[in-house]
């Protein structure tokens, strides 16, 4: 009776050093496989999102608007001397979009002076400055853009305490094509 329970004993233990040695092989397989697909995706196809300041013009865009100081930072402080301002707009897009030259990070290059999207471009988002997207510090200058400081109630935009009539939201588009709301009175 001893040597069958020894013989069930040992097949017993060689079946977990099997099913022990099984599941090792294929953790470890599966770590690999996730380790080597992330390092794929990331060093050989470059198949994840950059998002990168780059130049806008105020001209015609609604750009973000930031003061560059005469500090080791260049950031702005009370009392600081103001070099000049920068206008940008911020990219996200595929890093194997990106100019050759561009991606290295060296963005001296003529190519990197402009990397806005391609038209047809997938995967690719322009943000423009709006009151939503300002961060703080910084204010939005282009076509369609009203500066806080030179903004004045409006005599239009008020309510009418007269007639009662309340306000309403009308959609208006700027020069860019988007859409803005507005407050107008109704008339009567």
């Amino acid at each position: 009776m001893k040597g069958i329970r020894d013989t069930n004993t040992m097949e017993t233990e060689k079946q977990e050093k099997f099913q022990s040695r099984w599941f090792f092989w294929v953790f470890f397989l599966a770590v690999f496989l996730s380790v080597f697909a992330t390092f794929y995706r990331v060093f050989i196809a470059k198949n994840y999102l950059v998002d990168i300041e780059t130049a806008c013009s105020p001209e015609t865009e609604a750009c973000f608007a930031r003061d560059i100081c005469d500090t080791e930072d260049q950031i702005c402080a009370e009392g600081d001397t103001l070099i000049e301002t920068s206008y940008y707009k911020t990219v996200e897009r595929k890093a194997f979009a990106f100019p050759e030259a561009c991606a290295s990070g060296s963005l001296d290059s003529p190519l990197c002076a402009d990397l806005s999207c391609r038209s047809g471009e997938v995967d690719c988002t322009e943000t423009f400055c709006s009151d939503e997207t300002v961060p703080e510090g910084e204010t939005c200058v282009g076509p369609g853009v009203v500066p806080e400081e030179s903004m004045t109630p409006d005599e239009s935009a008020v309510e009418d305490e007269e007639s009662g009539d309340t306000m309403n939201e009308a959609p208006m588009e700027d020069s860019s094509g988007k859409s803005d709301s507005i407050q107008m009175n109704e008339m009567n």
